[in-house]
C-alpha cells in the first residue's frame, strides 16, 4: 500500500475539512491542517512501521513548530500508540480502510 493512498482514503472519510499539505514540502508525517491551524500527522512507514512512539511524537511536534501550526493539539493516524500524552489525539486507522486498501 503506498501511503498517498491512505491518505487520500483519510481524507475521504472525515466530515471536516482539513487543507492538504503538498508533497513536496518534506514533512515526513504532517498530511494536512484543520481551520483552527492543527495539525494532521500520519505515521505510516508499511503495514509494520506504522507506530507512533515517544521518539515519533517529538517529530511531529517538530515539524508542527517548522510548518507555523499549533502546538496545543495534534491529531495523528498511526496503527498502534505506545505512547501518550494530554495534548494529541491519537487515531487508529479504521480497519475498514485499511481492508478496503488491502492492507488488512
Amino acid at each position: 500500500m503506498e501511503r498517498k493512498e491512505l491518505i487520500e482514503a483519510i481524507f475521504a472519510s472525515q466530515i471536516t475539512s482539513f487543507s492538504l499539505i503538498s508533497e513536496s514540502s518534506n514533512f515526513q508525517h504532517l498530511i494536512a491542517k484543520n481551520k483552527q491551524g492543527e495539525g494532521i500527522f500520519l505515521v505510516w512507514g508499511g503495514n509494520d512501521r506504522s507506530q507512533l512512539n515517544q521518539e515519533i511524537y517529538y517529530q511531529i511536534v517538530q515539524e508542527a513548530k517548522k510548518a507555523e501550526l499549533s502546538t496545543n493539539k495534534y491529531c495523528v493516524y498511526a496503527r498502534l500508540c505506545s505512547f501518550s500524552t494530554a495534548n494529541f489525539e491519537f487515531k487508529k486507522k479504521h480497519k475498514k480502510i485499511l481492508k478496503d486498501l488491502g492492507a488488512e
